[in-house]
């Protein structure tokens, strides 16, 4: 299997911020993924409200379609803060599965990041590397939440809260928004032998490929009634309430579906692949369980965690 980390952006729409230079391109470079890369994905950039987190979805900035790897290159003309992408359609796999899945035709996976973060200059304009992933969609997710809340004040500090809040859940210290296009690398059980920022997220969302099987063994499903597309959908229902991941509501899923019970699916899944003689056990083994034993109360509440099963 092969896993790379996918790119998706969203930004903020501030009219009386735009920037009048009529020489003005934004050049967004990215890669779409669920667990594996969705080929013919169909991308729309929308501007978004920096106080609300509305997405104009009568303005189109621009769309592209996703290539076999994932990956797209959309252009636009006018500067926002913020941009909202939003991605549709498209075919994927997982890798318990030896067929494919036609995705649905409404958004499934989407992302909010800041212009500029990462930004290169190229020859022709402004170059953004930009990730759509389960983790970006979760980040929106949870600033949706949490500005409903009224937690932080406006949308965009819910924004910047979510990043901080999952990036150090399941990546470590910079906000998930500052993932270069350049660092990503494809996960295969040969690169496994080191954790940089690029694998662990590419890791996390073959994580949720694994509870998606794990679910479909215990309770019958067919790929296209569970994949990794319905486990991400089930945490959004779950934080959309009280923006805490404290159980889904949905009985495939437990308290700790983003905790304990994605930590021991994984663990299950790399003792039926080639994956653990290549990997640090002792790293990998850290990593689970600092993952299943994350008290953070901003992002689970005062939910008790599932133990990490270290001999599954």
């Amino acid at each position: 299997m092969t896993v790379r980390v996918v790119f998706m952006l969203m930004a903020l729409y501030a009219p009386a911020c735009m920037l009048e230079d009529t020489d003005f391109l934004q050049i967004l470079q990215g890669v779409l993924y669920s667990s594996e890369a969705i080929d013919e994905g169909l991308i729309h950039v929308f501007p978004v409200d920096p106080e609300t987190g509305e997405i104009d979805y009568s303005q189109t900035l621009g769309s592209a379609y996703s290539d076999a790897d994932g990956r797209f290159t959309v252009e636009i003309s006018k500067y926002y803060p913020l941009l909202a992408l939003v991605a549709s359609g498209g075919e994927t796999g997982e890798f318990w599965a030896d067929r494919r899945i036609q995705l649905r035709a409404s958004g499934h996976t989407f992302a909010i990041v800041a212009y500029g973060l990462p930004l290169e200059r190229g020859d022709s304009g402004h170059i953004q590397s930009v990730a759509m992933t389960p983790l970006t969609t979760l980040v929106k997710a949870l600033a949706d939440a949490r500005y409903n809340q009224r937690k932080d004040g406006t949308f965009s500090d819910s924004l910047e809260k979510s990043h901080d809040l999952l990036y150090k859940h399941f990546i470590g210290e910079a906000p998930l928004r500052y993932t270069c296009a350049s660092q990503l690398t494809c996960l295969q059980p040969t690169t496994m032998t080191s954790w940089d920022e690029a694998r662990k997220h590419a890791f996390w969302i073959a994580g949720f490929s694994a509870q998606a099987n794990e679910v479909a063994n215990r309770e019958g499903y067919t790929l296209k009634e569970m994949n990794t597309i319905d486990v991400v959908d089930a945490m959004k229902l779950d934080v959309e309430d009280d923006a805490v991941f404290n159980g889904t509501g949905d009985m495939d899923f437990g308290q700790n579906a983003m905790r304990g019970e994605l930590s021991n699916a994984i663990a299950k899944w790399l003792l039926n692949t080639p994956w653990a003689r290549h990997m640090n056990i002792d790293g990998t083994t850290r990593m689970l369980s600092k993952i299943a034993e994350n008290m953070e109360y901003e992002l689970f509440g005062d939910t008790p965690v599932t133990p990490f099963d270290h001999n599954p």
